[in-house]
């Protein structure tokens, strides 16, 4: 079992308690694995240069070029890509275990276009030594956006508070805490550990960094729509609404 920071160990102790999840807790505790939650620290005001932020502008050093990539469709020429956001890697607090991360340095990631849930998001990302200078930059002018539809992204502030993440999207995992779990008061194992879940979020946050890839749709409605697209049938993930596929095609 990897190692929790101290106090992430704590809470998930506390609301295995307060959920009633004892009789899986070795369960839980053996799955966790440490993360960072990332938390929203509302709009950021460009008042620290090279902060961890997402959207709005970049900070970049005077000899880094903002990515203009080829465009995916439409005329093939060079395209802005959008400033997704900023990661001043020592704003990373101590991990419980030792962490996978740099140390220091700042990331910068340009999301290029974002065609679907089931193709790759093709990006720019680069990261920048600690003592290099940083200056605020605008998009380079007279060359448009490469997705339209990502132009424009608020800034917002953004911090990282050692966390816990657990496997939720394994059916595995699922099925073992319903298993084993129990019913308690008339709640089961398996809404219960949804619960304790939500419980573990942090107020503000909006994701994570480390820690188990998990989607939050435990139907896992995205992995069908992945693979329904690859096979050029993306529109079937709405088929099971339906008795037979002979409805489905009748409609």
């Amino acid at each position: 079992m990897a190692k929790l920071h101290p106090e992430a160990a704590r809470l998930l102790d506390e609301m295995i308690e307060r959920h009633r999840l004892e009789r899986v807790a070795d369960l839980i505790r053996d799955k966790a694995q440490p993360c960072y939650a990332v938390v929203s620290g509302g709009l950021d005001d460009y008042s620290v240069v090279g902060g961890s932020r997402l959207g709005g502008l970049p900070d970049l050093p005077a000899d880094v070029a903002w990515p203009t990539p080829m465009a995916a469709w439409g005329e093939r020429k060079p395209c802005a890509a959008t400033f997704f956001g900023q990661i001043d890697f020592a704003d990373f607090p101590p991990l419980g275990s030792p962490s996978p991360l740099p140390a220091s340095g700042t990331m910068h990631l340009f999301v290029h276009y974002v065609e679907s849930a089931g193709d790759p998001v093709p990006l720019t990302a680069s990261l920048t030594p600690k003592e290099a200078a940083l200056q605020r930059r605008d998009p380079p002018d007279g060359v448009g956006f490469c997705d339209e539809y990502l132009d424009g992204l608020t800034p917002i502030r953004v911090r990282f508070f050692p966390w816990v993440s657990l496997p939720h999207n394994r059916e595995s995992f699922r099925e073992r805490v319903e298993e084993e779990g129990g019913v308690v008061n008339g709640a089961d194992a398996s809404s219960r550990r949804i619960e304790l879940d939500q419980a573990l979020r942090l107020p503000g946050q909006i994701g994570q960094v480390l820690g188990y890839a998990n989607t939050r749709d435990e139907e896992e409605n995205l992995y069908r729509e992945v693979q329904l697209t690859r096979m050029g049938n993306r529109e079937m993930v709405y088929a099971d609404y339906w008795d037979s596929m002979e409805a489905y095609e009748r409609t």
